[in-house]
């Protein structure tokens, strides 16, 4: 949540202690790596899922650390094995890396399958940061209306 709320410092301040105390912590070392990607250190960011224990929870960071670090083929192969080690269980992180990576078109294909999935990580699509670029785009709103997310009563996204 510090993440989707722009709190990448406090983030960050988290979860390092967090790995100290558990370095076989599943989901820390993604989430620090995001952290850090959008602070803009990316090779850092790659050293931190390098060092992550478990292969499902850091193959949902190396395709945009890839990406951002420019190394294309290595972030599609590692697209690839996002898909290939998730499955049709990936349909709600698909859509964050090709989004990151400015493939819209792709981005949203995958968004509906992960609306008709019913996945989870849809209820964070207003803040998720991996998500920005498709915030202009005029299918977006649409996206948010189908799934009752459109604003009302809701805090701005970020």
């Amino acid at each position: 949540m510090l993440e989707f709320s722009g709190q990448l410092d406090e983030s960050v301040i988290i979860l390092r202690p967090t790995l100290e105390f558990n370095q076989n912590q599943a989901s820390a070392p993604t989430y620090l790596a995001y952290a850090l990607l959008y602070q803009g250190k990316p090779e850092e960011a790659l050293s931190v899922l390098k060092s992550s224990h478990d292969e499902g929870w850091a193959a949902a960071g190396y395709p945009v650390v890839y990406w951002a670090l420019g190394r294309r083929t290595e972030s599609d192969e590692a697209l690839a094995r996002l898909m290939g080690i998730w499955g049709a269980g990936a349909s709600g992180n698909v859509p964050d890396m090709y989004a990151y990576r400015g493939q819209i078109d792709e981005a949203f294909q995958w968004l509906n399958r992960a609306y008709e999935q019913r996945d989870v990580n849809l209820l964070y699509i207003r803040y998720n940061p991996l998500l920005k670029n498709l915030r202009g785009d005029p299918r977006y709103l649409p996206f948010l209306r189908k799934m009752k997310l459109d604003g009302d009563g809701l805090p701005p996204a970020g």
